[in-house]
């Protein structure tokens, strides 16, 4: 049983914003990725395109999610490209 004071996990959360954040530009602010990015952490500066990189990671997923006390959270989240490589 959960109780009302305990924290739900947030690697949904933090997959959701790597992908938005990874899809979006600084160069471009408006299209809906970049939107929700900026929604989700206004603080976060959107990503500066660098020549010739790719912009669309095929999946993003979370590998890992650790509470590290009763408000913080370690969360590990990985993105494939094309071309394989993983960050």
């Amino acid at each position: 049983m959960r109780t009302a004071t305990a924290a739900a996990a947030p690697a949904g959360h933090a997959q959701v914003f790597v992908s938005a954040w990874l899809r979006s530009s600084a160069d471009d602010a408006t299209p809906a990725q970049a939107r929700l990015a900026q929604a989700m952490a206004p603080d976060v500066e959107l990503p500066s395109p660098a020549a010739g990189a790719q912009s669309s990671p095929q999946p993003v997923t979370t590998v890992l999610s650790a509470q590290r006390g009763d408000s913080a959270w370690s969360v590990t989240v990985a993105a494939q490209y094309e071309v394989g490589i993983t960050c």
